[in-house]
């Protein structure tokens, strides 16, 4: 009987090894199956680069684990659920791409486009001003800034004199400064979806492109139907045409679908780094989310994607990320 118990043990844990290998394929290929935006799986897409690195370090765990006989049955199940795990996943890591290259270097025609969540007012003027200075930003999206603060960051770059026009809507978190070389822009569209942080720029020369910003909703396990809305709407902006959107989309690749949103490719996804993680500050790029993004229209090219660690020290949560484009 004990022989029969200690078998109906052994038979479990590998049972449950199996569940978790089928987790594993769900995640690893939720986009194709259709479920990357589904509630839970949303969340637990996030954390791809950790999660993945947590697979293959617990795999090699179990494994050693498993020569120590008493626990044999529990570990080796677990260290094949691991190691499948890892060997699903850890491709889709890789194939994103990890290479945090050094932004282009400053040419004629480029736009040169920062973009920062800094968290409302972690983030103080003059440091936002100098980062834009120092890669020579012509346009900077910031997504989350306080409404008391877009005063004070417009004064940080006159202070440096430069010639930015800034646009912005009371009551909206999203700030977009652009050198006023690039001619002026109406602002529309902004809290589309109802109720979203969002902001479009549309321009009176028509060889601009428009200017999309937003700051996302963050799924939750209770539910992202207005997250999937916002995701849907930039798709839509997307479509009509020369566009550029940049901000927090609170979404990886996994979520956005293809490496973009309808006819936008996802810059860090073309230059692959798209698994190069924004968020947060307090681990690794290759631990952390890429969250914040930068999509561009197909009638540019990414000269260079980067995913800026200097300003880690800066208080904001997220890390800047910052493209240069040229056209095609």
């Amino acid at each position: 009987m004990a022989d029969d118990r200690a078998g109906r043990q052994r038979g479990g844990w590998w049972w449950a090894a199996g569940v978790i290998v089928a987790v594993a394929m769900v995640l690893g290929f939720a986009d194709i199956l259709g479920v990357a935006r589904v509630p839970i799986i949303a969340g637990v897409l996030g954390p791809r680069n950790a999660l993945t690195i947590a697979a293959g370090v617990g795999a090699l765990v179990a494994l050693a684990v498993s020569l120590i006989r008493p626990v044999r049955f529990v570990a080796l199940p677990l260290a094949v659920a691991l190691a499948v795990t890892t060997a699903i996943s850890a491709p889709i890591v890789l194939a994103r791409g990890v290479a945090n290259t050094q932004p282009a270097l400053s040419g004629q025609g480029q736009l040169r486009i920062l973009s920062w969540n800094t968290n409302g007012d972690l983030v103080a003027p003059q440091t936002i001003a100098a980062e834009a200075t120092s890669l020579r930003a012509n346009v900077i999206v910031l997504p989350a800034i306080d409404e008391r603060e877009k005063s004070a960051v417009v004064d940080a770059f006159a202070s440096r004199h430069l010639a930015m026009v800034a646009s912005s809507v009371p009551g909206d978190e999203v700030l977009v400064l652009t050198d006023a070389s690039l001619g002026r822009r109406d602002t529309t569209g902004a809290g589309e979806p109802v109720g979203s942080q969002t902001l479009v720029l549309h321009p009176d020369d028509k060889g601009q492109p428009a200017l999309v910003a937003l700051h996302a909703d963050q799924p939750t396990l209770r539910g992202n139907a207005a997250w999937r809305d916002e995701l849907a709407w930039v798709a839509d902006e997307c479509s009509r045409g020369d566009a550029i959107v940049a901000g927090d989309f609170n979404a990886t690749l996994d979520e956005l679908g293809d490496g973009g949103l309808g006819a936008c490719r996802d810059a860090a996804a073309v230059v692959h780094a798209g698994s190069v993680g924004s968020w947060p500050t307090a681990v690794p790029t290759w631990l952390a989310m890429p969250l914040d993004h930068i999509l561009v229209t197909p009638d540019w090219q990414v000269d260079s994607f980067t995913v800026l660690t200097d300003a880690d020290g800066s208080g904001a949560r997220h890390r800047p990320v910052f493209a240069v484009l040229s056209r095609r």
